[in-house]
């Protein structure tokens, strides 16, 4: 029962990671449509952060109680990145036609 119980909240943290990531990607690509290294330099920080969130999330290494602060600091940073998003998106006029 016990290993039913892992492999369920591991595809719960999964799930929650995907669709942390790929909410991230319209918003971006609307916004700074007109500005593409900061898009593009956006959206590769997010899918590399959501990448080693999946990886340290399935990974067995890292399911020590020791390495707890990592998965909250990981999941943490992936749910920050909203946060800082609309500072940056400010300083662009967006008028690019």
């Amino acid at each position: 029962m016990s290993n039913r119980s892992t492999i369920v909240w591991r595809v719960d943290y999964v799930g929650i990671a995907v669709l942390i990531v790929a909410s991230f990607f319209p918003v971006v690509y609307y916004s700074f449509l007109c500005v593409p290294f900061v898009r593009h330099l956006y959206l590769a920080t997010m899918t590399t952060l959501g990448f080693l969130t999946l990886g340290v999330t399935l990974s067995e290494k890292f399911q020590d109680a020791r390495y707890s602060p990592l998965r909250a600091l990981l999941f943490s940073s992936l749910g920050t990145g909203f946060f800082f998003f609309p500072f940056t998106s400010t300083g662009y006029s967006g008028d690019c036609y």
